[in-house]
């Protein structure tokens, strides 16, 4: 007995240190960051009920508008301070008003660059489907391809010679010369500083105009559909890489 009391009293002892110094140890202070997207052609809010042309000056409507943006960063180009989303996947989908508003805890402190995928990394496109955002029911996985679409457009259009006037852009491809991937980076017009005591909002603006006239001139008339991975569907994703644009940074 006399033996194992000091090795009881040590284990207590050696207990209560532990403990208090984990008391010290201060979690992480984090800030709400709120990202909110809207979608347009050109000047004009998007409508399903509403025609527009492109800037080659055909008409169409839109029906379905969706894409998954992924990889969430965001940086201070002047401190070097990164935090990255690991397993951030977001579908923005027009028709489902909510998927338009992303809300994401972030590390307190001051950015200045925003960085995220357009699409789903490869790693997760070899993966098969998966749940949540990434599951097939959401209509944007090919069974037939194992492989996510990262961007869909469909509608009509008076120029389409497909049937019911159809236009349909599925845009997929992650391998070598038919990835369809794109960073998207921004640096903030404003320093975004977040803490436990308000929220920061950055609003950014899609315009499906850029889909048809960019880098690339893709007619209607020429290109009502593309729905498999290839030439067509990289030059349509080097096209609207550049849709995005942010319209304000605040905080409340």
């Amino acid at each position: 007995m006399k033996l194992r009391l000091p090795l009881l009293l040590f284990s207590l002892l050696t207990l209560l240190l532990f403990s208090f110094s984990n008391s010290k140890v201060k979690p992480t202070e984090k800030g709400t960051l709120v990202l909110q997207f809207q979608h347009l052609v050109k000047d004009k809010y998007l409508s399903f009920d509403s025609a527009y042309k492109n800037s080659i000056g055909e008409d169409f409507t839109v029906s379905k508008f969706k894409y998954y943006i992924s990889n969430i960063e965001l940086s201070n180009s002047n401190t070097g301070k990164k935090h990255f989303l690991q397993d951030s996947y977001f579908l923005i989908d027009e028709e489902v008003v909510a998927s338009k508003t992303i809300s994401l805890e972030i590390p307190s402190g001051d950015y200045t660059t925003l960085r995220f995928l357009l699409g789903v990394d490869s790693i997760k496109n070899m993966s098969g489907a998966q749940a949540d955002a990434l599951d097939p029911i959401n209509g944007m996985f090919w069974t037939w391809n194992s492989g996510y679409i990262m961007a869909k457009l469909e509608g009509s259009s008076s120029y389409s010679k497909s049937v019911h006037n159809k236009i349909e852009y599925h845009i997929g491809g992650f391998k070598k010369e038919d990835n369809t991937l794109k960073t998207i980076q921004f640096s903030l017009p404003q320093v975004v500083k977040l803490d436990e005591t308000k929220k920061a909002l950055i609003t950014l603006e899609a315009d499906i105009a850029t889909w048809f006239s960019n880098k690339y001139e893709l007619p209607i008339s020429q290109y009502p559909a593309c729905t498999i991975p290839g030439k067509l569907a990289v030059q349509f994703a080097e096209n609207y890489k550049d849709m995005f644009r942010i319209k304000s940074v605040g905080t409340n």
